[in-house]
């Protein structure tokens, strides 16, 4: 079995168009071995090597004409907001010029011609992509759940690390006002919140509210009734002395935050306080019916 040149080292660690692999010294029958993926068009890549999104942006790219831009999903999931699973794990890329530019299409490629300023568009190291908050006015026509906007929407303003703010996306939202999805991001912009810290956080938050029950108040924090502080609960019922807490996979698998969790529930439950634990496996219909229960428990009337 003859063995196959390595790649040049330009070439070994990252995605690459044909024509690059060729100036690097790359013969046409190398680059057409069956070790070499093509995972989008006029891309190729070796087949052991992790490729990252950010490397195949940049090498597709290289093949469009300036002015082209990353958007749409493929936007979001660069600047981390929070998608469905199978968004996140499609198998193309967005890309958006500006109107009356016709959008590119081919294979592994979704073509956009958008109404686009300079405004709306900024750079991720070398790829430029849509600001945060175009990204999720352009979301409002691919996500048809306004759930899913709203999920996204409290990532783009959470108070720790915000990509944008309210005053900015409801701009956006007026400015766009005409495009297809605007009514869902119009019902998804009073409901967003900055202080949500998780996508599963989010969406309890709004089983509660559809399911009827009471506004829940965001990242409580639980003084003993001498003053110390004890617990700062996801989301909260102060008025029906409750908490409730979303616990992810290391409070499973991480022993000193297991011992750390016992101690919490202790001392929440030595003040008169429920403390209701959700994980990640609870469907949220069954999460809404006991916290309804808890609180008619404890003294809410529907």
């Amino acid at each position: 079995m003859t063995r196959r040149a390595p790649l040049p080292i330009a070439l070994q660690h990252s995605a690459f168009a044909f024509g690059t692999g060729r100036t690097a010294g790359a013969s046409e029958h190398r680059l057409r071995a069956s070790d070499i993926i093509r995972p989008f068009w006029g891309t190729r890549a070796h087949a052991d090597e992790p490729l990252t999104l950010h490397d195949l942006c940049r090498t597709v790219l290289q093949r469009l004409p300036p002015g082209t831009v990353i958007s749409h999903t493929t936007a979001a999931l660069l600047h981390a907001i929070p998608l469905p699973t199978k968004l996140e794990q499609e198998h193309f890329l967005h890309l958006s010029v500006a109107a009356p530019t016709r959008a590119q299409h081919a294979r592994g490629i979704r073509g956009h011609s958008i109404r686009l300023s300079d405004d709306d568009v900024q750079w991720f190291q070398d790829v430029p992509l849509t600001t945060p908050t175009r990204t999720w006015c352009d979301l409002g026509s691919i996500l048809t759940d306004v759930n899913d906007l709203i999920v996204a929407g409290d990532r783009l303003l959470y108070w720790k690390d915000s990509l944008t703010n309210l005053a900015e996306l409801a701009a956006a939202v007026a400015r766009h006002r005409r495009q297809r999805g605007s009514a869902r991001l119009t019902a998804a912009l009073p409901e967003l919140v900055d202080r949500a810290e998780s996508p599963r956080e989010s969406r309890v938050r709004l089983a509660l509210i559809a399911g009827g029950l009471p506004r829940p108040v965001l990242n409580y924090e639980l003084f003993s009734s001498s003053g110390l502080f004890i617990a700062r609960g996801d989301l909260a019922y102060p008025e029906f002395r409750m908490l409730l807490d979303y616990e992810g996979e290391h409070h499973r698998v991480d022993r000193q935050q297991w011992n750390r969790d016992l101690t919490r529930f202790n001392d929440i439950q030595d003040e008169d306080w429920y403390s209701m634990r959700i994980g990640s496996e609870h469907a949220l219909d069954d999460v809404v019916a006991r916290v309804r229960a808890a609180l008619i428990r404890r003294g809410w009337r529907p």
